[in-house]
């Protein structure tokens, strides 16, 4: 599996420091996305947990995040062998350790209540309120992930300083193929 060696530096240092809440503020195709996938799918094999994949529409979700960590999981042979897709519910299970990573709207502001999780993971926190992101944190009980394109500023750049975000552009992700570089 191939790494983002600049996404996953953050998340050790910010772990090493005592700290659970991991920002990545990203333009297109910079690799933020499918390195929280990568992270938290890994974390889904290695120890059983829940984990809360928010998202403001299924679609958004679907084509996002579960196409993410399913194609993560179907490249690498160990992974694909005990994790099992679902799409009603949309989750994913892991069937040795009972680890489940579901995959849910919150466009409704009132449903935005989360569930008990030991991950949160905020796909385009910027199209989300700061009420819906206090009310889905509380959930979480080992880390908060949350990602977004750099189009305007927003909540969640008030409530944390500079050097808590990792900031990153397409020039941070190596695995581009040439076609997406030309772009």
């Amino acid at each position: 599996m191939k790494i983002n060696a600049t996404i996953a530096n953050y998340i050790k240092s910010r772990k090493k420091q005592g700290k659970n809440v991991f920002l990545l503020m990203g333009s297109r195709r910079s690799g933020k996305t499918y390195s929280i996938a990568q992270y938290l799918v890994l974390q889904a094999y290695k120890k059983r947990c829940i984990i809360n994949v928010a998202g403001m529409t299924m679609e958004q979700l679907r084509n996002g995040v579960y196409a993410d960590m399913k194609e993560i999981i179907e490249n690498e042979p160990i992974l694909n062998a005990i994790f099992e897709f679902y799409t009603a519910p949309r989750e994913i299970r892991n069937t040795i350790n009972g680890s489940r990573i579901s995959f849910n709207s919150y466009q409704n502001p009132e449903t935005a209540k989360g569930f008990k999780c030991n991950y949160l993971y905020i796909n385009e926190i910027n199209n989300f309120s700061k009420e819906q992101y206090f009310a889905l944190t509380p959930n979480a009980t080992d880390g908060i992930f949350a990602d977004w394109n750099p189009t305007k500023h927003f909540f969640i750049e008030d409530l944390f300083s500079e050097d808590e975000i990792l900031r990153i552009n397409w020039q941070s992700n190596p695995f581009l193929t040439d076609l997406q570089k030309d772009y």
